[in-house]
């Protein structure tokens, strides 16, 4: 209980003991007066009304009125009130009285301002580790880095064993030349170089086949591949000509030309000068069964390509010279 409820009802309690004690003195005083006057049928119904009496009427306040008159009846006189007497002395302290119950909790006081933010603890202790995770997708891959120097060569390996001879299939060739005099009966006018002899020894998978002329002009070819065709071919300007002649030599393949194959020749002089030879190659692809043709053109027809049977101290020299030989 708290200090100040505690006082106020020792206060109370001492109001309430005075205040018995002055109704105790006066009660006291009250009946020794009526006793002395002879009041005592007037009051005896007034003291019946505090203390229980046994009932033997159920009209209390008949029998008090009757009383009443009886004692009018015998004229007996009430005088006036008597001077209140002395306070009486202070009484004595009452013991404490029994605590009361705990009232009923009051309602929620509202909350209050939030209190500083306190200092930061110490860091708690590492916990173990979780369990791995699932593989993730592998990312997209990163630039290719710069090639690094070269490191040291090793040591040389043993050498092994020799192997089986194998079996190329770059094999095929033909060499081929022509022994007559070529010549133009009209100038402008493309014609293809004729091989009518073949060397045997130095040809296989490669023939020479007549064009529909019957002149052997098509070097046909059995296998397919990548070919390097290579040819010499003489030419001159025949006699009592002076000036400037021209020719053009190129390939064509299956009846078509080879675009920008055209090579041009300029003989000039007196006819012991207008000579050359007309040498260089071209490398083509064929399929099985295909051929090529070596085309020539002149703008004057007193230019040809000629067989001289002998040479100064050699073998004769043919107008044309050409090999094929398979090299892919």
């Amino acid at each position: 209980m708290p200090a100040h409820n505690k006082k106020e009802n020792n206060k109370s309690f001492t109001k309430f003991y005075y205040a018995l004690a002055t109704l105790i003195g006066a009660a006291i005083t009250f009946f020794i007066l009526t006793y002395s006057f002879g009041l005592n049928g007037y009051i005896q119904p007034i003291l019946n009304t505090f203390s229980p009496q046994p009932e033997t009427s159920n009209n209390v306040e008949e029998d008090f009125s009757n009383n009443l008159i009886e004692e009018s009846e015998s004229e007996i006189l009430i005088g006036p009130a008597g001077p209140i007497g002395p306070k009486g002395e202070k009484g004595y302290k009452g013991d404490p009285g029994a605590t009361g119950k705990p009232g009923k909790t009051g309602p929620v006081g509202p909350s209050g301002p939030t209190g500083p933010t306190g200092s930061s603890g110490a860091t708690g202790p590492t916990g173990a580790s979780g369990a791995t995770g699932a593989k993730g997708e592998t990312g997209a891959q990163g630039p290719v880095g710069p090639i690094g120097p070269s490191g040291p060569p090793g040591p040389a390996g043993d050498k092994g064993e020799k192997g089986d001879t194998g079996t190329t299939t770059y094999g095929y060739r033909g060499s081929f030349i022509d022994t007559t005099t070529q010549t133009q009966s009209s100038i402008n006018t493309p014609k293809a170089m004729e091989l009518n002899t073949t060397n045997a020894l130095e040809t296989s998978g490669v023939s020479i086949a007549n064009n529909s002329e019957a002149r052997p002009t098509r070097i046909t070819v059995a296998t397919s591949g990548t070919y390097n065709l290579q040819f010499s071919a003489q030419f001159e300007r025949s006699l009592g000509h002076k000036g400037t002649t021209n020719a053009e030599i190129w390939l064509r393949k299956m009846d078509t030309n080879v675009e920008m194959s055209n090579t041009k020749i300029t003989l000039t002089g007196d006819e012991d000068a207008a000579k050359t030879v007309a040498a260089w190659n071209f490398l083509v692809s064929l399929q099985a069964n295909q051929y090529v043709e070596l085309m020539w053109s002149v703008d004057d027809i007193r230019m040809q390509m000629p067989t001289i049977a002998s040479g100064l101290s050699g073998p004769g020299i043919p107008s044309l010279i050409l090999t094929l030989t398979q090299v892919g």
